[in-house]
């Protein structure tokens, strides 16, 4: 089966370029097709019908689209990554940068719980976030 590329991607591809796929591939190519023109119907379709406080997740339809397979599978490879991150570093800054960014908690919080001083948790989780960012610098070039 042949695929156009200049229609997946006409941003990239300027010309007609069409290359061989396996079925599989195409099929999950016209799947996507698919269930896009299906949400593009339904938006249009019931944005002029119904209020958008009606209740019945037309609004979330309209505003959030559903995530693709390759979406969902890269975001559970940046959780691992990140997770794994946070792993490697020591007891005190998993600790405290854990509490800060996903549990969005304040030094002073953290500081209390700890039993230490605000500034001291401040430059553990600089430093713990530099070494965050050499170990996820891979993820850049992505």
């Amino acid at each position: 089966m042949e695929v156009n590329l200049r229609k997946l991607y006409p941003s990239l591809y300027h010309t007609d370029e069409y290359v061989e796929v396996t079925e599989a591939v195409f099929e999950a190519i016209s799947a996507f097709e698919r269930a896009e023109a299906a949400w593009q119907r339904r938006k249009y379709r019931y944005k002029a019908h119904y209020s958008l406080d009606y209740g019945n997740g037309i609004e979330n339809d309209i505003l959030f689209r559903p995530e693709t397979p390759e979406a969902v599978f890269e975001e559970k490879l940046l959780r691992r990554d990140v997770f794994a991150a946070l792993r490697s570093l020591s007891g005190p800054q998993r600790r405290r940068v854990y509490a800060r960014y996903f549990l969005e908690q304040k030094p002073a919080q953290i500081a209390v719980r700890e039993q230490i001083q605000p500034g001291t948790v401040c430059k553990s989780v600089h430093s713990g976030l530099r070494k965050l960012a050499r170990r996820l610098a891979h993820l850049k070039r992505r």
